[in-house]
């Protein structure tokens, strides 16, 4: 009882077991994945069966899987069983609904049926209705008895309210008489007013002072403005007896469709719906009150919206005869036929809940201007409102013309005077521009802004302000009103925003419309603040301050940006090369001293040379093309020594690095360029190849001194003797003289190593050098700092961070330093010596590379090596140096000449018998008929360029005499050339 028996699942004797267990690997892949409830089923013999999985842990820490396998045929039996009993428990159930229903409904429904006809009776207005249930003692009876106690106080409420609406009515009429009888009694005193004030100015009491009468004018317009009001106020309550007063002139229905369109927007919401402003620019104006004209677009245009999900709305105009067609369609819901009759009947009328008030006063508005509104509509398809508006006889531009030179001489008289008598003070350097068509307004703002000594410039519309900023005069801020004739505010600030950014000029918006959608239209034209009319003097100058600190914040920023500047120019002035820098146009940016002397630059404008880049050697300029800059500014990094720059009849040959410099998206910003004066190392190379061309020169005079003794053999036999004794010394002389040319090569290949040697090192020691000077200033800073007494923490804690940071920059460059030198240092052993040694091939072809840094980077030729690294040679290392130094060379020399990209491999391979080195370019190739001549000495394809034709002699000698191996070179013009060497392990192992 206390032992356990483990058996594995798929071993069971059980075929069910084994077939659980076969399901469960098949889904779950491994069990140990399952550790959760898991419920399935599988099929198995035909069968199905019902599985449920719980993971179980026991006190010893082991896991479990406890399953459970139940076939579907246990329970399915007993389900049919209980089937048949439950479908008759059912029809006896539904039997006793049947008649409770029946019963139910004699005894419920019925009397329900007659309360519903004594409620229908009440709603026509029947109050007298006999209730017979109201005599029941049970809950319909109590409904019954409700229904009539409510039916009562329904006809009392009834009479009570009808008697209430006739109140209602009578108190309506009283106010609207009130209304317009106190609008008349105010037209009283103020015509008074406004008489008295302009008998003033007119002299009837004496001559005034200008002052005065400047004051007195603004009385007469603020009496006359209140008289506007006064009108307003008897059109609202003249509206319902079609008694409305226009104030016609010309309207530019353009301009007020864009204002409509714009307010409208917001009530597009999410909805795929686009705002179209079709009306033609060259559209006559027309004769109509613009305040009107505005109303009817916005009922029109937001009833539009309403009722359109997607699509467009759309706001068109044409001419026909002598009126103008406005028409705002949509594609809409559409409108039923049977309630088009009655779409512009008002809501107490019509009872038209759907659309609401807006289309019936806007029809009222269309018949006051004697023009006529109809809809046309299909249902699905969408709406088009169209409304007739005479054509106006005014010119528009004619009409602002004159209501413009009015405000500005109103504005003239209004505030010459007061801002003679303005002292300076605080703010008298801070210039605002106030931008508004009411001269009052410019007047009253005026005051505001002189009692704290703000400068002010007036303009009395948009136009007038943007002709004074296009002559130059710039405010510091500008006091922009929105509503103005002819251009509004919005459209003055998206035509300012085209020149200046938010940042640079703050406008803040004046106007009497608080709907956030007039803000957000505002903001979205590019305004800084809005300030809502009656304008409160505090809020006034509180915004007005905040906007001017912000601005000035702005410019102590770019101040800090300038210093920035400075002590960037102060690092750059202090590098050991010349530096020169460009804009993303190629434009001169910055030039350091050092750059200024050596391009000869004007004393006037230091980024302005005289001095030009030639080609190395000759008279012809450096292609433009092909120039540093050109090519930092395509976003590539190069380094050329090619270069020669001519001042005052000497040439001056440089080594230039170029690189782009990129701005934070990526984009290329500057080109920078380092350049320095490389004369000293020039001359040492013109030494070198004046060495070579004397040597060619002394070969060339042994040849022919060669073929002079051959000719003269056969007229000189008598002194054979001789001859053959001079022959015999020629040719050991020539042998001396071929080994000399030999090791004059090798020296020449060393005097490149020089050369690379001093252009790798000049970066790393450059900058370290550069470090050294910045630690030395900052030391001599820290010793006056200490000196004067003048020393703080801070100062001695910043000084030991650059320190820091100075020696770390020091270190590291000179660690890049040494570790070139040692590298530099092996191969120069190894090419001077002749001393075998054990060596990495892979690891030592790229310290030849390395050497020959300075070659590629004057090209744009790419190298591949493909060497196994686990190749180790036993031989004479500098050999190799030699021979693939002596190829690449070659590549440059003759295969490259008249290709700027080109591409060399060097693949090696080891056999069990030999070593195979193969080294191909893909340069112009050499012809079959001279193939065979390459390892010749002093044979050359182009001796103009710098081939002595001892290089591949050369390596014909190291390979086949000290390496005791074979080489071959294979070619084919235009494609390229292949050389070959095999060489056996035993002289390489």
């Amino acid at each position: 009882y206390n032992s356990y028996e483990h058996i594995k699942a798929d071993e069971s004797m059980d075929m069910l077991t084994r077939a659980t267990n076969n399901y469960l690997i098949q889904y779950f892949g491994e069990l140990s994945k399952i550790e959760e409830k898991q419920n399935l089923n599988f099929i198995y013999n035909g069968d199905n069966y019902f599985l449920q999985i719980v993971p179980f842990e026991d006190e010893g820490g082991l896991d479990w899987l406890i399953v459970v396998v139940v076939p579907e045929a246990d329970f399915m039996t007993h389900i049919d069983a209980n089937m048949y009993y439950t479908i008759l428990l059912c029809l006896v159930a539904l039997f006793v609904t049947i008649l409770m229903g029946i019963l139910t409904s004699k005894w419920i429904i019925r009397p329900l049926l007659h309360l519903n006809t004594a409620a229908t009776a009440l709603s026509r207005g029947e109050w007298q209705q006999q209730i017979v249930e109201a005599k029941r003692k049970d809950e319909i009876g109590e409904l019954a008895k409700t229904f009539s106690k409510m039916a009562q106080q329904l006809q009392e409420s009834f009479t009570t309210l009808e008697t209430k609406n006739i109140d209602l009515q009578r108190l309506d009429k009283l106010k609207d008489e009130f209304l317009a009888n106190t609008s008349h009694e105010l037209r009283t005193p103020l015509n008074g007013i406004i008489g008295i004030a302009e008998s003033l100015i007119d002299g009837v009491t004496g001559k005034l002072s200008d002052r005065t009468n400047s004051e007195l004018s603004m009385i007469v317009a603020s009496g006359r403005r209140l008289s506007n009001i006064i009108n307003d106020i008897l059109d609202f309550s003249k509206q319902k007896y079609k008694n409305i007063e226009l104030q016609l002139e010309a309207v530019d229905i353009k301009k007020v469709a864009d204002i409509v369109l714009r307010f409208c927007h917001p009530l597009v919401g999410n909805k795929e719906l686009q705002l179209v402003n079709a009306v033609p620019n060259d559209l006559p104006f027309a004769n109509a009150d613009e305040n009107r004209v505005q109303q009817i677009l916005h009922n029109l245009v937001g009833n539009a919206i309403k009722f359109t999900k997607r699509g467009r709305v759309q706001i068109s105009a044409e001419v026909k005869q002598d009126n103008l067609n406005i028409i705002v369609s949509d594609t809409g819901i559409g409108i039923p036929t049977n309630k088009i009759a009655k779409i512009f009947d008002s809501f107490e009328q019509g009872n038209n809940k759907d659309i609401g008030l807006g289309l019936s006063i806007s029809n009222q508005l269309v018949l006051l201007h004697k023009g006529k509104i109809w809809v046309e509509s299909t249902l699905g398809i969408g709406s088009r409102f169209i409304f007739t508006l005479p054509i106006s006889d005014t010119s528009l531009v004619n009409q602002s013309d004159e209501v413009t030179s009015k405000t500005m001489l109103a504005s003239d008289a209004l505030t010459s005077d007061i801002m003679a008598e303005i002292p300076t003070g605080k703010h008298s350097n801070v210039n605002i521009m106030i931008v508004d068509d009411e001269p009052i307004n410019l007047h009253v703002l005026t005051n505001h802004l002189a009692m704290y000594k703000y400068k002010t410039i007036e303009a009395a519309s948009g136009t007038e302000a943007l002709d004074i900023l296009a002559q130059g005069t710039i405010p510091d801020l500008i006091l922009l009103d929105v509503m103005m004739p002819h251009m509004t505010g919005y459209d003055v600030t998206k035509k300012i925003r085209e020149t200046w950014e938010i940042n640079e000029l703050p406008i803040v918006l004046l106007t009497a419309k608080n709907q956030v959608a007039d803000l957000v239209t505002g903001l979205e034209m590019g305004a800084n603040d809005y300030l809502i009319k009656p304008i409160a003097k505090s809020e006034l100058l509180a915004r007005i301050k905040t906007h001017l600190h912000i601005k000035q914040l702005k410019e102590e920023t770019l101040r800090l940006a300038v210093e920035s500047e400075r002590r960037l120019t102060q690092f750059l002035e202090a590098m050991p090369v010349g530096v020169y820098v460009t804009d993303a146009d190629a434009n001169p940016y910055y030039a350091n001293k050092r750059a200024q002397n050596l391009l000869n630059s004007d004393s006037d404008s230091k980024t302005k040379f005289h001095s030009q880049m030639y080609l190395a050697n000759t008279k012809q300029l450096y292609p433009a093309e092909k120039q540093p800059n050109t090519l930092a500014l395509q976003g590539k990094s190069i380094t050329v020594d090619d270069i020669e720059i001519h001042q005052q009849g000497k040439r001056i040959p440089i080594e230039v690095w170029a690189s782009p410099i990129f701005d934070e998206q990526g984009a290329i910003s500057y080109a920078m360029m380092a350049f320095q004066d490389i004369t000293e190392r020039k001359l040492a190379e013109l030494e070198r190849e004046q060495f070579n061309t004397q040597l060619i020169k002394l070969n060339k005079e042994l040849e022919d001194y060669s073929h002079t003794l051959e000719d003269k053999v056969s007229e000189r036999t008598f002194k054979l003797k001789e001859a053959k004794q001079a022959a015999e010394k020629a040719l050991q002389q020539l042998k001396t003289t071929q080994e000399q040319l030999i090791e004059t090569a090798k020296m020449s290949e060393l005097g490149n190593l020089v050369a690379g040697v001093a252009h790798e090192i000049n970066t790393p020691v450059g900058i370290g050098v550069t470090a050294a000077s910045r630690l030395e200033t900052l030391t001599k800073g820290l010793i006056n700092l200490y000196k004067n007494g003048k020393m703080k923490r801070a100062d001695l804690d910043k000084y030991l961070d650059s320190t820091q940071q100075g020696s770390n920059l020091i270190l590291k460059n000179l660690t890049r330093a040494a570790d070139l030198i040692q590298s530099f240092k092996q191969v120069a052993v190894d090419q001077a010596g002749e001393q075998q040694r054990t060596f990495n091939l892979h690891e030592y072809l790229h310290e030849i590379l390395t050497t020959l840094r300075p070659e590629f980077k004057r090209t744009q030729h790419q190298i591949t090596v493909e060497c196994d690294t686990s190749i180790v040679l036993s031989s004479y290392p500098g050999v190799f140096s030699q021979i693939i130094t002596n190829f690449i060379m070659n590549s440059l020399i003759h295969g490259f000449r008249d290709k700027s990209e080109g591409h060399m491999k060097i693949v090696v391979q080891q056999t069990n018998d030999e070593l195979i080195l193969r080294y191909s370019d893909d340069g112009r190739g050499i012809p079959v008929d001279i193939v065979g001549k390459v390892f010749d000495p002093f044979f050359t394809t182009n001796r103009q360029g710098g081939g002595s034709g001892l290089g591949m002699h050369i390596v014909y000698n190291l390979v086949t005499h000290q390496l005791n191996g074979f080489i071959q070179c294979k070619s084919i013009v235009g494609e390229g050339t292949t050389f070959i060497i095999s060489l056996p392990n035993s002289a390489v192992s």
